[in-house]
C-alpha cells in the first residue's frame, strides 16, 4: 500500500479535495475551459523514458563523475512525442549570450560510446553539445527552462 510509506510525513504527497484524499503525482496540470486536463510538466526534474521515471540529476551526477567535469547539464526535449536526452558541457556559468556559444561537441560519437558503458539504456543521451557558458535566472541558478527552450529549437533545426 502506498500510504504506509507516507504516514506522518510533513511533506505529504496527498491533497484533500472536497473531503477526499488524493495522491499528488508531481505533475503540473491545468484545466481548460473545455474541461480537459493538460499536463504542463513536473514540479521536479523527473522525466519518463520508456515507461521509467528518471531523475535528470542522477544522469548529470554519473556523467560529471565519469568525465570529472563540473558544468554538466542534461535536458529532455520532446521529439515526436518521445523524450530525447541532450548533454551540455559548459566551460563556465555566466550571463553571457548562451545561444551564441552552442556548438556540436567534437568527437561526439566516441564520447557517446564511452557514456553507454556507464549509463543504463534509459539514461543515455542522444546528443552532446558544447557551450561556453550556461545562462542564469534571476535567482542566480542555471536557467534550465531557457536552456531547454533554446536547445529544443537548435536540435530540431539541424
Amino acid at each position: 500500500c502506498v500510504m504506509i510509506g507516507y504516514l506522518d510525513n510533513n511533506n505529504s504527497p496527498f491533497i484533500i479535495v472536497n473531503g477526499k484524499k488524493y495522491y499528488s503525482t508531481g505533475d503540473i496540470v491545468s484545466i481548460h475551459e473545455n474541461k480537459l486536463l493538460y499536463i504542463n510538466g513536473r514540479k521536479d526534474n523527473q522525466i519518463k523514458i520508456k515507461g521509467q521515471r528518471i531523475e535528470i540529476e542522477e544522469i548529470e551526477s554519473r556523467i560529471s563523475i565519469y568525465l570529472k567535469e563540473e558544468n554538466v547539464i542534461v535536458i529532455a526535449i520532446s521529439d515526436r512525442g518521445l523524450n530525447r536526452l541532450i548533454l551540455l558541457l559548459g566551460s563556465k556559468i555566466s550571463k553571457l549570450d548562451f545561444e551564441e556559444s552552442i556548438s556540436v561537441f567534437p568527437n561526439e560519437n566516441l564520447l557517446l560510446q564511452k557514456l553507454s558503458r556507464i549509463l543504463p539504456s534509459v539514461m543515455r543521451v542522444s546528443d552532446i553539445l558544447k557551450c561556453k557558458n550556461f545562462p542564469l535566472n534571476q535567482n542566480g541558478k542555471i536557467d534550465r527552462k531557457l536552456i531547454t527552450k533554446i536547445i529544443e529549437k537548435y536540435i530540431l533545426s539541424i
